[in-house]
């Protein structure tokens, strides 16, 4: 229940995330480009925002706060926040670097790390229906979390929701 509710409370900031993500990737999805444009910088710095403000509770964060079908959910939600943030924020300090920097030459990573975030993220739904169904679903949670909260938890958290498009490019170095 409380994982639910949790999704629930963070299906703004990952939209808003998703949003900002999707105005940047065509560009990145190639690799960064050097020299970086302002507009590109400016770009990378609100995905880099967006992302930071996915503010994931303690018990998300905190080994041994969530067990059993749960806690691959939990999993998912950390390690998809994780990569998302820490892409961002390497793609943005790369973007300010000079072409022979370690950050450039190594931006080929940070744009999985994006990509592989958004990935997470468009798999947590189906996960979450998952452990629902093996938790009891509708029975088991009765109000606090009904079959038609799950189903949009579902779609919020879907490939059509969150994944980015088109996937990085094979001369993508890594």
């Amino acid at each position: 229940m409380r994982l639910g509710s949790a999704l629930q409370r963070l299906e703004s900031p990952v939209r808003a995330e998703v949003s900002a993500a999707r105005a940047v990737w065509p560009a990145l999805a190639g690799g960064l480009q050097s020299p970086s444009a302002p507009a590109g910088r400016e770009a990378l710095a609100r995905s880099r925002a967006r992302a930071e403000a996915i503010a994931l509770p303690a018990f998300v964060l905190t080994e041994g706060g969530l067990t059993g079908p749960a806690a691959s959910v939990g999993g998912l939600l950390k390690s998809s926040a994780t990569l998302m943030r820490r892409g961002w924020q390497f793609l943005a300090a790369a973007s300010r670097t000079g072409r022979a920097s370690f950050l450039r030459a190594n931006s080929g990573l940070y744009v999985y790390c994006v990509y592989d975030g958004h990935y997470e993220l468009s798999v947590l739904g189906k996960k979450l229906q998952t452990a629902y169904r093996k938790l009891g679903g509708g029975r088991a949670f009765g109000a606090a979390l009904t079959p038609a909260a799950v189903e949009a938890l579902a779609l919020a958290y879907s490939p059509t929701a969150t994944r980015l498009q088109p996937h990085p490019a094979p001369g993508v170095q890594v």
